[in-house]
């Protein structure tokens, strides 16, 4: 059980001394038990301090893996499929097209599923009134954002996506 350590440790340190990473705070439970902690590099490296156990991190974007937890914990109760095309949750995404290099719209080849999605590899753009496909983006979140539902159970309140 120790393998993993020293191969956690000569990961991180590498990472540190290529000055791919300035620092790391590395903290590993199972089971309910911490069964591994380890500082590296520094938390401030133009000042030199150190990583400490209670470095506070600034964290940025963490919808996205707070969604591929809440994605995953449905695959595991077995009540979606990473696999599952999303126009079966979002029939807006049906018949979608994309345009091919010579700037012409063409069906996909398949459907864009679950995967895709926490993957980044949909092809979904940004909503951005920049450029057709954006436009385009833009007036689908516009149609799902005007078909949900806001119920409240106890003191929370949730918006439900209803088809």
């Amino acid at each position: 059980m120790v393998a993993y350590k020293d191969m956690m440790d000569n990961l991180v340190t590498n990472e540190v001394e290529e000055g791919k990473i300035v620092g790391a705070n590395v903290l590993v439970i199972h089971n309910g038990k911490e069964i591994y902690h380890s500082t590296y590099g520094y938390s401030d490296k133009e000042n030199k301090v150190s990583m400490k156990r209670d470095t506070i991190f600034r964290m940025y974007s963490m919808t996205k893996p707070i969604t591929a937890v809440a994605t995953m914990i449905l695959v595991e109760r077995g009540e979606i499929s990473l696999f599952d095309p999303i126009k079966k949750y979002f029939p807006e995404f049906s018949n979608q097209l994309a345009y091919n290099s010579k700037g012409e719209l063409e069906k996909l080849e398949r459907d864009i599923n679950i995967f895709d999605l926490l993957n980044m590899t949909s092809g979904i753009p940004y909503s951005d009134e920049s450029h057709e496909s954006g436009r385009q983006m833009g007036k689908l979140f516009r149609r799902l954002i005007e078909r949900r539902d806001i119920r409240t159970f106890g003191d929370e309140e949730y918006r439900i996506f209803c088809s």
